[in-house]
């Protein structure tokens, strides 16, 4: 045990070592040089450049107006994610983090400075495969081969075309337009469950027993619901989204409806 206990206690120390070297000398100085170059070049005064802007994919975040990101930042925060997951870096990592976001001028402990994942999920369960009966979940904003293909034309803009929807196992075309009857039932499901939620009390949690009470019967609180609108709606948008780059018709018409009709007054 003493054997094994001093060579882990090595191992650990040449990983310290080793990381102390290319984050704490190599990584950080190199990123301390491109960040403020993304900034730049990521500015205000370049906004018409497409190049600069984050790319508009099914259920992204970042490109939504009410979004604060900006490249430099996100960068960061990506960069620094991705080297904390070994935990014998985790404190050059921290030093690291702190003086780039110092850069940056954004606080360590800011809200803005928590990493988070940018893209929304939109998960078709139980996918099966009319050739190979091979069984997959797909998901239409983090699977790689289902995302639409970017194409970037003569005049500089970018283009999405839709991706060819194929099996892992056996390379087969899945069928689109039950894929699309398939997500059709799911947005309607889920607009369904919103509209006949349940309705709690936003002080004791207790849920509402009747149909007529305007307040709870215990306590005398606000009647809330489960879902919040501000929920239904994000996804609903998720659907949108992945219907229009994937030339989805039917679905996207679905979605526009919701979005102006089933929704349109709810708080």
């Amino acid at each position: 045990p003493d054997a094994k206990d001093k060579a882990a206690s090595s191992a650990m120390a040449a990983k310290g070592s080793f990381y102390k070297r290319l984050l704490g000398q190599y990584f950080t100085r190199k990123l301390l040089e491109a960040v403020p170059e993304i900034r730049e070049q990521c500015s205000p005064a370049h906004r018409d450049d497409s190049s600069t802007q984050f790319p508009q994919l099914p259920g992204s975040k970042l490109h939504l107006p009410g979004s604060r990101a900006n490249a430099a930042l996100e960068f960061v925060k990506y960069v620094t994610t991705i080297f904390a997951l070994d935990v014998p870096a985790t404190n050059f990592v921290r030093i690291m983090r702190r003086n780039l976001l110092a850069l940056l001028e954004v606080g360590e402990f800011a809200p803005e400075s928590q990493f988070t994942n940018p893209c929304e999920r939109l998960v078709l369960p139980r996918v099966v495969c009319d050739f190979c009966n091979f069984c997959r979940d797909m998901d239409f904003c983090r699977d790689a081969d289902l995302l639409p293909v970017v194409q970037t034309a003569e005049n500089g803009s970018v283009q999405f075309e839709p991706a060819d929807w194929q099996c892992l196992g056996c390379s087969s075309a899945y069928d689109r337009v039950r894929i699309e009857e398939r997500l059709i039932e799911q947005l309607q499901s889920m607009v369904l469950a919103y509209q006949m939620q349940d309705l709690v009390c936003a002080k004791c949690r207790l849920m509402k027993q009747d149909n007529f009470s305007l307040q709870c019967t215990s306590c005398a609180g606000k009647y809330k619901p489960t879902i919040s609108a501000e929920t239904i709606r994000n996804q609903v948008g998720v659907y949108a989204d992945v219907a229009h780059l994937n030339r989805l018709s039917m679905l996207y018409d679905l979605a526009k409806w919701v979005q102006g009709h089933a929704l349109a007054n709810s708080q």
